[in-house]
C-alpha cells in the first residue's frame, strides 16, 4: 500500500489544537486527529539554542592566570641572554618545580612554611637586610567577586640580577634608549654570578595561606659561595623621615 505523502508530513500538516478555544460536541476533534495532535505535541519538542559569548579577559585577571596555570612570567627577571636560554631549557625539560598547597589545609599550611624557610623566603628571611631575594613582579586578584584575593609575587635571586637589562628596560620605557649610554653600576650587595634562581609565590591575601610555589629554585655554585661585597641599603623608619621634613618645615638646612 502506497501513501501519497510520508508519515511526517501528514503530521505536520494536522491542525494545532487551539487551547483557548472552547468545543463542543458538534466542532469537538475526532478521536484521530486527537491522537495525531497529541503525537505531533509530544514527538516535536521545541529546541532552543543557547548564545555562547565569549567571556571578555583582561590581562593578568583570573581568567587569564587560570588559562596560564604553571606558566611563570620570567620576561619580568632582569637577565643576560646566556642566562635566559639556560632557563628555557630547564622548562622545557621538567626541571623547574610546582607545589601546590591547600589554603584550608593546616598539615598543608605546615608543609608550604618549611618549604618557604628551605627556601629564605618565608616572612622573616624575606625582611632580612641579607637577603638574596627581590621582588620582580606581583598582581593580584579574586577568585569571586570581591572575596578570596589572591597574590602571585615573582622573586629573583639578585646574583643572577644584570643591571644592563634593568638599564635597557627603564631606558625603553622611557623612550630615552641610546644604544651608547654609559652603563649603570651594579648597587646590590652581592655579586653577579649567573644564577637563575627565581621563586613565584601564589598566597592568598589576608591570611597569607600559600597555595602554590614554583620556579627553578636551585642555586649555582658561585652564588652559593658569595658573601656580601657592599652594605645593603638601610631602611629608615618613618619616625626618621617626619622629623625631617618638621626640620624642614621650621627652616632648618
Amino acid at each position: 500500500m502506497s501513501y501519497p505523502q510520508s508519515l511526517a508530513e501528514a503530521v505536520r500538516n494536522l491542525p494545532v489544537l487551539n487551547p483557548a478555544r472552547k468545543y463542543t460536541k458538534s466542532n469537538e476533534p475526532s478521536t484521530s486527529l486527537r491522537q495525531g495532535l497529541q503525537f505531533r505535541s509530544h514527538s516535536m519538542p521545541i529546541v532552543r539554542f543557547a548564545e555562547m559569548k565569549k567571556k571578555s579577559t583582561d590581562k593578568d585577571t583570573a581568567t587569564t592566570l587560570l588559562a596560564s596555570k604553571g606558566k611563570i612570567y620570567v620576561d619580568h627577571l632582569l637577565l643576560q641572554a646566556e642566562q635566559r636560554a639556560e632557563i628555557c631549557k630547564i622548562y622545557e625539560s621538567s626541571g623547574a618545580i610546582s607545589i601546590e598547597y591547600s589554603a584550608d589545609d593546616p598539615t598543608s599550611q605546615a608543609a608550604a612554611h618549611l618549604k618557604l624557610v628551605e627556601l629564605e623566603l618565608d616572612n622573616k628571611s624575606r625582611e632580612a637586610l641579607e637577603s638574596r631575594w627581590s621582588i620582580r613582579w606581583s598582581t593580584n586578584w579574586s577568585i569571586t567577586k570581591g572575596n578570596d584575593e589572591r597574590k602571585r609575587t615573582l622573586f629573583q635571586c639578585i646574583c643572577g640580577y644584570d643591571s644592563h637589562a634593568r638599564q635597557k628596560r627603564d631606558d625603553l620605557q622611557d623612550n630615552s634608549y641610546i644604544k651608547d649610554s654609559k652603563p649603570w653600576q651594579r648597587h646590590v650587595p652581592y655579586p653577579q654570578t649567573g644564577c637563575i634562581a627565581h621563586v613565584e609565590i601564589t598566597e592568598r591575601v589576608g591570611d597569607g595561606c600559600i597555595t602554590r610555589i614554583a620556579g627553578i629554585t636551585t642555586h649555582n655554585e658561585a652564588c652559593m659561595n658569595s658573601t656580601l661585597e657592599r652594605i645593603p641599603t638601610i631602611p629608615l623608619h618613618e619616625h626618621v623621615y617626619e622629623v625631617a621634613l618638621e626640620q624642614l618645615e621650621n627652616g632648618a638646612r
